[in-house]
């Protein structure tokens, strides 16, 4: 059935995040919301970063490299953007080390300039801890979702760090359960045709 309606829903698709890169002249300085940063392999495929999907990858079939890129929601609060911030895995090394010291990616403030003015310069990361009130940060939003929106990808064919040793642990279950349920069923006397 197809519903009609006057006004536009208040939150047309979903959670939006526009997402943000190191501009080329200026720097971006901005507080992360989300508690881990979340990366893949990508590539600059039709134009713009495409995450590589392989074992199927029409880029890595055409022969194009990959790079791998870290993304986490962060909030500009100079003009209250809330969106994802993209970098490599070079200047991702400073946000993977003030984790590591805090336990936590949330409340890290930093400022991301390029060493020059080209716009694909090396990306250099300062970080410091956010000194405002924890409340004044927006709650996490969910870094699947907000990348599957913007590749265009169903949720469900993502899986995240976490996902996967929860699978690897379901099959070391199942194979030991499988390995009892072998072990309990009673074996036929005498030998097998």
């Amino acid at each position: 059935m197809l519903t009609l309606s006057h006004e536009p829903p208040e939150n047309p698709n979903g959670q939006p995040l526009p997402i943000r890169r190191t501009p080329a002249k200026g720097s971006l300085t901005a507080t992360v919301t989300a508690d881990k940063l979340l990366g893949t392999n990508t590539h600059f495929w039709g134009g713009r970063t495409t995450p590589c999907t392989q074992p199927t990858c029409e880029a890595c079939d055409a022969g194009t490299t990959w790079r791998w890129h870290a993304y986490v929601s962060a909030i500009e609060f100079l003009t209250s953007t809330h969106f994802l911030f993209e970098c490599t895995a070079a200047a991702a090394h400073e946000f993977v080390h003030f984790a590591h010291e805090r336990g936590t990616l949330r409340g890290c403030t930093f400022r991301a300039t390029r060493c020059n003015t080209r716009i694909n310069a090396r990306v250099i990361i300062e970080t410091h801890l956010y000194t405002g009130k924890p409340t004044d940060l927006p709650p996490e939003p969910n870094l699947v979702l907000a990348l599957a929106r913007l590749w265009n990808i169903p949720a469900n064919q993502i899986t995240t760090p976490e996902a996967k040793e929860i699978q690897q642990a379901i099959s070391v279950l199942d194979a030991q359960i499988a390995a009892k349920r072998h072990f309990l069923t009673p074996q036929p006397n005498g030998p097998r045709p």
